[in-house]
């Protein structure tokens, strides 16, 4: 079962700099299908599953970049042991100037 409902926002960093990130947010309904999250930037993995544990449901972008696309991957074992991912969820795209 894939990730869904992915929001991003701006908001303030607690421990600047910089001033700003972007915190993003997801939903999954069956984490103990799951060992965690991958979290892909403009197509580039940022955090994978041994940070975003299968109980992580968001991540903190130091990297507030404008026209950034954002996925989440749920990833799982397969019945033969291999690591594999599920579909994406819904994207969020930063916003673009």
């Amino acid at each position: 079962m894939p990730a869904y409902n992915l929001f991003g926002q701006v908001v303030a960093n607690p421990k600047p700099p910089p001033n700003t990130g972007t915190l993003l947010t997801w939903a999954h309904d069956a984490e103990n299908t799951i060992i965690g999250f991958r979290l892909y930037r403009s197509f580039i993995l940022i955090a994978a599953e041994d940070q975003l544990n299968n109980l992580v449901r968001q991540y903190f972008d130091l990297s507030a970049g404008n026209c950034m696309t954002y996925y989440v991957f749920a990833a799982y074992h397969s019945a033969n042991g291999q690591w594999q991912e599920t579909t994406p969820s819904n994207q969020w795209l930063s916003t673009c100037p």
